[in-house]
């Protein structure tokens, strides 16, 4: 039987692997909660693997990808 620890694992790499093979085609803005009660700007997330996506800022001119990886995102 597997572990916990085991699963999370694997867990971790199927969701690594459907991430780098989507081709984020449909993407929806959601509120980013960076803590609880602050919420910062919307991101950019895959509607098909659940990645945080590049925003570009045209007010700076910039694009933005601090939280790619940040996993606490508020779903509404």
């Amino acid at each position: 039987m597997e572990t916990m620890n085991e699963m999370r694992e694997r867990h971790k790499k199927e969701i690594a692997d459907l991430q780098k093979n989507c081709k984020h085609k449909k993407h929806k803005r959601l509120p980013y909660e960076w803590a609880s009660g602050h919420f910062g700007n919307d991101v950019k997330v895959c509607t098909n693997c659940g990645k945080i996506l590049k925003t570009y800022s045209a007010e700076t001119g910039s694009s933005s990808s601090q939280i790619t990886t940040n996993p606490y995102i508020v779903w509404y």
